[in-house]
């Protein structure tokens, strides 16, 4: 046939990909010693990005090796959860980590885990109209404790 045009439907698929983006970083945490800390991250992309974990800029977790490290765990989201956190192992930079074939986006914040203060007093029987002196020690804590003194109802005493 001269002189004619021959067209032929053909259907192709077009996959946009979309590096990750952290949408919701994790934030600067205090926990206090023995407690739980978490730290929330999430991404978005194309395909979906796969969030893993750095602390102090090493590879901490992802979903499949969680259970092998007994206090830290990763959920499907990737949130991060540290139980009896301590201040030697667990006090940190983390890093999340979003990672596709369309790239990678990361997020740090600080864990600061914090000691509560012991605080020792002793007990004294004191005589009316006679100056006492009443001592009061607070040994470690972090932060270092600020001490302040108060009567029962609240209302502070001046130092």
């Amino acid at each position: 046939v001269t002189g004619s045009t021959i067209l032929k439907d053909a259907a192709a698929i077009l996959t946009v990909l979309i590096s990750p983006t952290i949408s919701s970083p994790p934030a600067t945490t205090n926990v206090t010693k023995g407690n739980t800390a978490t730290l929330s991250c999430a991404a978005t992309g194309i395909p979906t990005p796969v969030i893993s974990w750095l602390r102090n800029g090493a590879f901490l977790v992802s979903p499949s090796v969680a259970a092998a490290q007994s206090n830290i765990r990763i959920d499907a989201v990737g949130t991060l959860f540290i139980s009896t956190a301590t201040k030697s192992a667990d006090e940190a930079t983390y890093t999340c980590v979003a990672n596709s074939s369309a790239g990678v986006a990361m997020a740090a914040a600080r864990l600061l885990v914090r000691e509560p203060p012991i605080i020792r007093t002793v007990n004294v029987t004191i005589v009316a109209s006679r100056q006492t002196l009443i001592a009061c020690t607070a040994t470690a804590g972090d932060p270092l404790p600020v001490l302040s003194w108060a009567f029962r109802n609240g209302t502070a005493l001046p130092i």
